[in-house]
């Protein structure tokens, strides 16, 4: 399931407060969200995020090309 909220960080550390397992931590993603997964309880995954920044197609792609470059 996907949660988007403007608190995603506070949203996250609750999450994990309430018996939640982070599976990846909260950070900036190239097309322009900022997000985290966890599992909860009950074994339900959950991305957490919200938009950080509003990109065009274009600017997501290339974004997208330079992260190809640098990881190889």
């Amino acid at each position: 399931a996907y949660n988007t909220s403007k608190g995603a960080d506070i949203n996250f550390t609750r999450a994990l407060a309430a018996g939640g397992v982070q599976l990846r931590g909260v950070a900036d993603q190239f097309y322009g969200d900022r997000n985290g997964a966890l599992r909860d309880p009950f074994g339900h995954v959950w991305i957490v995020g919200t938009q950080i920044e509003s990109l065009t197609p274009e600017q997501i792609a290339a974004r997208m090309q330079a992260l190809r470059v640098a990881t190889g």
